[in-house]
């Protein structure tokens, strides 16, 4: 299931018309919070759909729906010492 879910992503975020609709009509991404929308502008500035350094992360759209998109009812953490 979760591979569809990356596969149906990158085929509809790849198309350019539609990346170029994504772009012109999202608030720009200078705004701190953005409520007009799901974050998936910030998808497009990713590999595989630029050229940049930024993996992938759907992280990214899921933190940004405020719980619309998903909910979870276990999570695993990686806690790291920083002291």
């Amino acid at each position: 299931m979760e591979n569809k879910l990356y596969s149906y992503t990158k085929t509809v975020l790849s198309d350019a018309a539609r990346a170029a609709e994504i772009r012109k009509e999202f608030p720009k991404r200078s705004i701190r919070r953005r409520n007009t929308g799901y974050a998936i502008d910030e998808l497009l500035e990713t590999t595989p759909f630029t050229d940049t350094k930024e993996a992938f992360n759907f992280s990214k759209l899921i933190a940004g729906s405020e719980g619309t998109l998903m909910f979870m009812d276990e999570i695993k953490l990686n806690l790291i010492d920083c002291s």
